[in-house]
């Protein structure tokens, strides 16, 4: 507990329960003068004490006003103290000129707050990634491809996508087995990040032994840069495929898509696109991209 002059800060009276919190005992306090709690207050904090301590010009009596603040601890570490205030006394015009206030640690509690969200975020970190290759699994996709394909028209002026299919997957495992497919998996989920560059590009696993690229801001001649820098980085791995009818290492067929409007249109429309794209590079020989075409309705 502690009383505070309302005019300048300076301290009253403070009991000794403060020196089992801050490590500062009554007398400490007291000979910190005025505003000693903005004195020991975080500085990001100061701003809402002091606003909170104008509050107190037009507060009921009985009222009382409750905020959380980071207060520095004698040794250096910081304290979360909720801080709880009313008008304890006033002059002859009403004016406010003693604050009384309670302050309880809520240390432990802040810190188990924060533990709580890290540990809620990383459960949705792991929720939107594929566990085997660690890139943005199905669910993640489909949901970026419908907020960017809502972006098209609102300062970005097209949308690209890639699906992308392992050469010959299936004789790879058949030949060198599964333990190995995972490892080849992974090994090209990042080679692909490697390829795409931005923070605002997508990579994730569509499927199988296939990969989709989400490539916001992108049009058809940028896809294709992106494209042949991802079959750049999958030549540099040189992982062998004997069983390959391509190539003695494993390739990529590629399949290219890009819109730069939506209207009477569906993000469905670019899979498909795509799709297309992939089964055209697949056609005419595989370890190779073609672009698909939108038929706009």
């Amino acid at each position: 507990m502690y009383v505070d002059s309302f005019s300048d800060g300076s301290n009253f009276y403070i009991n000794r329960w403060i020196e089992n919190v801050l490590g500062y005992g009554p007398y400490d306090v007291q000979k910190m003068g005025p505003r000693y709690l903005e004195q020991l207050v975080h500085a990001d904090d100061k701003a809402l004490m002091a606003s909170e301590r104008r509050k107190l010009l037009a507060i009921n009596d009985g009222e009382v006003g409750e905020n959380e603040y980071r207060f520095r601890h004698r040794q250096g570490n910081w304290r979360w103290l909720l801080c709880r205030e009313t008008v304890f006394q006033r002059d002859g015009d009403g004016q406010p000129t003693q604050v009384f206030g309670t302050a309880t640690d809520i240390t432990k509690h802040k810190h188990a707050e924060v533990a709580l969200k890290e540990f809620n975020a990383e459960l949705e970190r792991l929720a939107r990634m594929d566990g085997l290759t660690q890139v943005a699994n199905r669910r993640s996709f489909d949901e970026y491809l419908t907020q960017e394909w809502e972006n098209i028209g609102s300062g970005r002026s097209s949308l690209s996508l890639i699906l992308c299919d392992i050469d010959y997957f299936k004789s790879f495992n058949d030949t060198y087995g599964h333990q190995a497919g995972d490892v080849c998996l992974r090994q090209v989920a990042k080679a692909i990040e490697h390829a795409v560059k931005r923070s605002t590009d997508l990579v994730a696993r569509y499927g199988g032994e296939e990969f989709a690229i989400i490539l916001p801001n992108t049009n058809e001649a940028g896809v294709k840069q992106v494209a042949q820098e991802i079959q750049r980085e999958i030549e540099s791995l040189n992982i062998p495929h004997s069983e390959s009818e391509v190539s003695n290492y494993i390739t990529l067929s590629l399949g290219l898509a890009s819109v730069s409007s939506t209207e009477n249109a569906h993000p469905d429309i670019l899979v498909a696109c795509a799709d297309q794209g992939l089964y055209q590079a697949k056609y005419y020989g595989r370890d190779r991209y073609c672009v698909g075409e939108i038929e706009h309705p």
